[in-house]
C-alpha cells in the first residue's frame, strides 16, 4: 500500500515536469516565430478581455455578497432590540 502512494506522487511529479517541459517548449517556439508581435499581441488582446469580463463579474459578486450582510445585519439588529 505505501509503494503505490510513493508511485503515485512520482507519477505526479514527473507528469509535472514533463507537462511543464512541454508548455515551456510551446510557448518557446510560439515566441520565436512570433518575430513582428503579432501573436503576442493578439494573446494580450485576449486576455485583456478576459480578465475585464472575471473582474465585471468578480465586482459584481462581491456588491451581491455585500447587500447580503448589510441584509443579516440589519435583522441581527432588529432580534437584539426585540
Amino acid at each position: 500500500m505505501g509503494a503505490d502512494v510513493i508511485y503515485d506522487q512520482m507519477f505526479d511529479f514527473w507528469t509535472t515536469i514533463v507537462l511543464g517541459i512541454v508548455v515551456f517548449t510551446f510557448f518557446f517556439i510560439l515566441g520565436m516565430l512570433d518575430v513582428k508581435g503579432h501573436i503576442s499581441a493578439k494573446i494580450e488582446q485576449i486576455s485583456v478581455k478576459y480578465m475585464s469580463v472575471y473582474a465585471k463579474r468578480n465586482y459584481e459578486v462581491q456588491e451581491k455578497i455585500l447587500r447580503e450582510l448589510k441584509e443579516i445585519k440589519s435583522i441581527m439588529i432588529k432580534n437584539e432590540k426585540n
